[in-house]
């Protein structure tokens, strides 16, 4: 009886860590909606209006995501939601109306990218603030990561 409840508890342990270990390589973001207020590195390449290409990375994840992290949150009006594994989520909110916008990065190690996705909650247009936000956000990445 003893034997068969630590075989049971060991499959379980076993089992939910393949679980954990599947959700980190196949977590994704969210494709961004038709209208302009969204930028992802995921969207379609000829799809002008929402993409932009992924940062190539070299350094390690762990130190990638510290980094990208860091970068975003010295942004005023920045909170970070979740952070998991190669998975962030920060909110930026408007200064006047205090809109928010979610900020997701996604590390892909097997291709050493970091994608990433910034879109507005509201509204149809956001006058380009997520497209200069993830512009920054790789210029800051390209200038610092080394």
């Amino acid at each position: 009886m003893a034997r068969h409840l630590s075989n049971t508890i060991l499959m379980t342990m076993l089992l939910f860590a393949a679980v954990m270990a599947d959700s980190q390589t196949t977590r994704s973001l969210e494709p961004c909606p038709s209208s302009p207020n969204c930028i992802s590195s995921q969207a379609d390449p000829e799809d002008k209006t929402h993409y932009l290409a992924p940062f190539a990375y070299t350094m390690p994840e762990a130190d990638l995501l510290d980094l990208t992290e860091s970068i975003l949150l010295s942004k005023p009006r920045t909170e970070l939601i979740e952070r998991d594994g190669n998975y962030l989520h920060v909110t930026f909110k408007s200064f006047v109306f205090r809109f928010v916008d979610d900020v997701e990065v996604l590390l892909e190690p097997e291709a050493k990218l970091l994608h990433f996705r910034s879109a507005a909650r509201l509204g149809k247009g956001d006058f380009g603030v997520n497209r200069r936000r993830m512009k920054w956000l790789v210029e800051e990445l390209q200038a610092k990561a080394h």
